[in-house]
């Protein structure tokens, strides 16, 4: 599945992604602890979009944590770059292709980056972001089915904390 094809399949594949990313919250990942719910959602999340790196980073009292990511910044501990930062505070999904990409994360090799906000009853929980080695632009499609894993997924970590 490919959300970008150029052949104008985007539609067909819309369908083909919609399923695929119901897998990401499949039942058996609800009973999983914080700890090891994060990097199987991560991994399915960046199967699904293609991507090299996917990361989760959690407002822990006022500050962006990486709490889990797999691909190029798995084992990288840091706080959230000015881009998730944006994310947040804007409440909304943004890109960034080559120049634009932040230096932190084009330091971890990433040349294109999408992430959206994981919100829960009003308010921001996080990011969830993934990024390309390959410069790659980010489809409407891509940025929906990124909104759709991370509202199952702010679901998954408000349950997971209970």
């Amino acid at each position: 599945m490919d959300p970008a094809a150029p052949d104008g399949s985007e539609q067909q594949d819309s369908g083909q992604a919609l399923a695929e990313l119901q897998r990401v919250m499949d039942t058996a990942l609800t009973h999983l602890s914080l700890g090891a719910l994060l990097p199987e959602l991560l991994q399915r999340i960046r199967d699904v979009m293609h991507a090299d790196s996917a990361a989760i980073l959690l407002d822990e009292h006022g500050t962006l944590h990486q709490r889990a990511a797999v691909g190029l910044e798995e084992g990288d501990e840091h706080d959230g770059t000015p881009f998730d930062i944006r994310i947040v505070t804007a409440v909304t999904p943004l890109t960034a292709d080559e120049d634009d990409v932040d230096p932190l994360l084009h330091e971890r090799g990433l040349r294109s980056v999408i992430g959206v906000p994981l919100q829960m009853e009003g308010g921001v929980l996080g990011v969830l972001r993934v990024g390309t080695v390959a410069p790659r632009s980010f489809s409407d499609l891509h940025r929906e089915l990124l909104q759709f894993a991370a509202h199952r997924a702010s679901r998954a970590i408000r349950h997971a904390h209970l």
